[in-house]
C-alpha cells in the first residue's frame, strides 16, 4: 500500500492464472507461490525451477525430476499436484 491506496491486488484461479479483476500487475512480477509470472510470447507460465507450469491448464512442461521419490504419483504432478503447500518458499531477492 502507498498511504491508504492499494497499488496491486492479484486474485487467482486455482492453478495461478491471475483473474481479470486483478490490478497493478506490473508493480510486483512475483505472483502465485512467489514465482514470476512470465508472459513472453503469450505463453503465460510460472518457472518452478524444476519445470514450467501453465496456469491456464494446471499442467507442467515435463515430468517432475523428483518423481522417482514418489512412486504412487503421476510423474507430471509436480509437488504432488499441490505446489502451494509442497514447494519450498524462497524469499524473493
Amino acid at each position: 500500500m502507498k498511504g491508504n491506496q492499494v497499488i496491486q491486488q492479484t486474485d487467482y484461479y486455482p492453478y495461478g492464472l491471475p483473474m481479470a479483476t486483478s490490478t497493478g500487475a506490473a508493480v510486483n512480477r512475483y505472483k502465485y507461490s512467489g514465482k514470476e509470472f512470465d508472459t513472453r510470447g503469450g505463453l503465460d507460465f510460472y518457472d518452478f525451477d524444476a519445470c514450467l507450469q501453465f496456469p491456464t491448464t494446471g499442467l507442467f512442461s515435463r515430468p517432475d525430476p523428483k518423481a522417482w521419490d514418489y512412486p504412487g504419483y503421476n510423474p507430471y504432478l509436480y509437488c504432488a499436484a499441490n505446489p502451494i503447500n509442497n514447494v519450498i518458499k524462497v524469499q524473493n531477492q
